[in-house]
């Protein structure tokens, strides 16, 4: 990793390993809310494809960790 961009404590985006699992933890959960909702065009005006992106965003968190 040699020229490897480090976050420090002195960077403005710095955030400890445990904050950057519970922002995951937490998206995970937001997205499986939104999904929940189906297909609504109550909630959503494309809901079909805001539906299979959301599936999709989940998905690709999968391998996340």
């Amino acid at each position: 990793m040699k020229n490897a961009k480090f976050i420090t404590p002195a960077n403005p985006n710095f955030i400890t390993p445990e904050e950057a699992k519970e922002l995951l933890t937490n998206v995970r959960a937001d997205l499986d809310k939104l999904i929940a909702l189906g297909e609504s065009y109550y909630h959503f005006q494309s809901a079909q494809a805001t539906h299979k992106y959301l599936k999709k965003a989940k998905n690709a968190l999968k391998g996340v960790s």
